[in-house]
């Protein structure tokens, strides 16, 4: 017993999350909003999240009068980035972000508390689906990528911008372009902008996909 207790507890909490995956995941989303609550004092000087057209490589406008989706919205607001559309943002944590102090309810945005490998809108619903940063932390990628061709209506968009990288806790998925182009077979991906991160992230590949629904 009291070799076990020497054992570091990172060390028993990786093994418990490879042992156990309903304790990984738990594990995960509280990781994730340890860090919203920690960025919370700052968060309007967040740049990179409030700057989506740059990231998706798109104009502020190129979304009129039409109803898009943003899946992994976090509590930001950035699609409001966007003008002259209709709003809708997706994440797990809508809640949580609430309890703690971010103001969602100022946002011209219709949030749902929701996963995104199960999404509560009729077939066909949005005109445009959108992601930045967030694909790569949801829990099936191709469970979410069918669950966003099915909600975007025949030739609607699908565009977002994912990380490549190898996993880590919150952000559990390794994706690449093969990755991409099977999970979304038939909407015409193609990768507009690739870069790589700087600093601690110079191992980190951004790569922005454009698409079209045709099936």
């Amino acid at each position: 017993m009291k070799k076990l207790l020497k054992i570091p507890y990172i060390i028993i909490d990786r093994l418990i999350q490879k042992l156990i995956p309903k304790y990984k995941k738990l594990r995960k989303y509280e990781q994730e909003l340890k860090y919203w609550k920690d960025v919370l004092p700052s968060y309007l000087s967040i740049e990179y999240y409030r700057n989506y057209p740059d990231a998706l490589h798109i104009d502020i406008n190129h979304f009129n009068n039409k109803r898009i989706l943003d899946v992994g919205c976090g509590p930001l607001g950035a699609i409001n980035e966007f003008k002259n559309c209709e709003k809708f943002g997706i994440d797990p944590l809508i809640h949580d972000y609430n309890i703690i102090g971010y103001p969602l309810w100022k946002h011209d945005i219709t949030y749902l508390n929701c996963y995104s490998e199960k999404m509560p809108f009729t077939t066909g619903f949005f005109d445009a689906v959108i992601a930045v940063n967030s694909l790569d932390h949801v829990d099936d990628f191709f469970k979410t990528a069918k669950e966003i061709i099915r909600i975007t209506k025949s030739g609607g968009e699908i565009i977002f911008q994912v990380e490549y990288h190898k996993p880590w806790n919150t952000e559990p998925q390794e994706i690449n372009d093969i990755i991409i182009l099977q999970a979304f077979f038939g909407c015409h991906m193609e990768n507009v902008k690739s870069y790589f991160g700087t600093g601690k992230y110079k191992n980190v590949e951004y790569a922005t996909w454009h698409g079209r629904k045709y099936i």
